[in-house]
């Protein structure tokens, strides 16, 4: 799953971007270098871990835009889709 929400940030970006970082929780920054890794060095991406990413989320992050894929971020996404009332949040 991690693989392909990494997928949709970077593809949500524009073609040409600088410093690209991914930020991704610890564990799931390991299969990401698994997998996607050598796609990755050769774009020169480079991976930070941060404990504060929940599993399944990331951050993508370069010199001209930002893309909060956390899974907070995707959640709040939803729901303001849908209109729904947001009081239930903290």
């Amino acid at each position: 799953m991690i693989l392909k929400v990494v997928s949709d940030a970077i593809g949500s970006l524009p073609h040409f971007s600088q410093n690209a970082h991914l930020i991704l929780h610890p564990d799931d920054a390991e299969l990401v270098r698994k997998q996607m890794g050598e796609q990755l060095s050769h774009a020169e991406w480079k991976i930070f871990t941060n404990t504060q990413i929940k599993r399944g989320g990331c951050r993508v992050e370069t010199s001209q835009s930002q893309v909060d894929a956390t899974l907070e971020a995707r959640w709040k996404r939803i729901v303001e889709s849908i209109g729904q009332d947001k009081s239930w949040q903290a």
